[in-house]
């Protein structure tokens, strides 16, 4: 602006009369002089045009620069390269993307895309190339917002490519990521298998026989044989219908937007997912406290509290021989944390006395 101001305040200060036509310096001061600043000034404006466009990394804000553009451009040299050169760049940044995508989703056959640890098998994968195709509307949104460039040459190519990769992803999703994971849980997605699967009891006490059963370097590992010894307790909620559970949560987002339709009894089941994942977090609850005793006391205390932990153990049984993961265990889990915490308590105190009497004496 302040250049072509300048040029401009020179043809004002001209000393002769324009309209005087026996003076022909005007065709030069204004048809070659003038004109000449006026191109390159236009040449100065699209180069930076160009440098701007190519500095931008995303297609959202390249549209949104070229819309700025677009806005100021007067001269028709400035507008044609704004809805040439520089949309031709904006286009190619989107079939960039695309083609990022395509090569991300195509190297799912060769390992599995990296994702939290908790996404589950198939629902995770799903989540991920929903991912992909949030992904692309969201740069095929952007470009829809060029209302200013309607008919670009790379329009129809950028459209068919864009139909073609999300047609792509989606039948990925419907069509084998989730008939693969309906497929694995067809013996078990039937009404009565789930309704047996919560009919077991909520804990169960692991024994010496389970523990043999297990292969011989997982018994070896500390880990598991700290957390896995005779007479602890452990949560009985079926493994299997946990795996369900999260298959389903993730699925269910992905219901959400369209992609798949979620069979009756697992939408069914969904609505007791968060009744279950209480009674469960409750009951580990009670796993922990009981646990934490048994870990806790030595076999000469076990006999001094043999009183105390059989009582301990007849509050504990309702969980291994009555309540099931169908039933309300509200009561069940109030009334053995308390025991336990009373049991607890005398453990801990006789041990601080022990060891007092044990450093006065020794």
């Amino acid at each position: 602006q302040k250049m072509f101001a300048k040029h401009l305040e020179g043809i004002k200060k001209l000393d002769y009369d324009i309209l005087d036509v026996k003076i022909t310096r005007w065709h030069d001061d204004y048809g070659q002089m003038f004109k000449d600043h006026v191109k390159n000034i236009e040449i100065i404006y699209t180069t930076i045009i160009k440098k701007a466009i190519e500095h931008v990394s995303t297609i959202e804000d390249a549209v949104e620069m070229l819309e700025n553009f677009y806005q100021l451009a007067k001269r028709p040299s400035i507008i044609e390269h704004v809805q040439t050169k520089a949309a031709t760049h904006v286009y190619k940044l989107f079939m960039d993307e695309m083609k990022e995508v395509e090569d991300t989703f195509e190297n799912i056959h060769k390992k599995r895309p990296q994702m939290p640890i908790s996404h589950p098998q198939f629902g995770g994968i799903a989540i991920w190339v929903q991912s992909l195709i949030f992904r692309i509307e969201r740069a095929k949104n952007a470009i829809d917002g060029m209302y200013f460039i309607p008919n670009h040459p790379q329009k129809e190519e950028a459209e068919n490519k864009f139909t073609k990769l999300k047609d792509s992803l989606d039948g990925y999703i419907s069509g084998i990521c989730f008939k693969d994971w309906t497929g694995s849980i067809e013996e078990f997605s039937k009404e009565d298998d789930i309704n047996a699967a919560l009919d077991r009891y909520i804990l169960v006490k692991t024994t010496q026989e389970q523990i043999d059963q297990h292969p011989s370097f997982l018994v070896k590992n500390q880990l598991f044989a700290k957390s896995r010894q005779a007479g602890l307790l452990e949560s009985n909620f079926d493994p299997q219908l946990y795996k369900m559970l999260i298959e389903i949560y993730y699925w269910n987002k992905v219901a959400s937007h369209g992609y798949i339709s979620m069979p009756i009894i697992l939408v069914r089941l969904n609505t007791r997912r968060d009744t279950l994942r209480v009674l469960f977090e409750n009951v580990m609850l009670v796993v922990r406290d009981f646990n934490n005793i048994m870990n806790l006391i030595n076999e000469r205390e076990r006999a001094l509290f043999h009183e105390h932990l059989m009582e301990l153990d007849k509050a504990v049984r309702h969980g291994t021989t009555k309540h099931t993961w169908s039933m309300n265990a509200d009561t069940f889990v109030h009334t053995c944390r308390s025991q336990c915490h009373v049991t607890l308590k005398k453990i801990k105190a006789f041990q601080e006395r022990d060891s007092q009497i044990r450093d006065q004496y020794d």
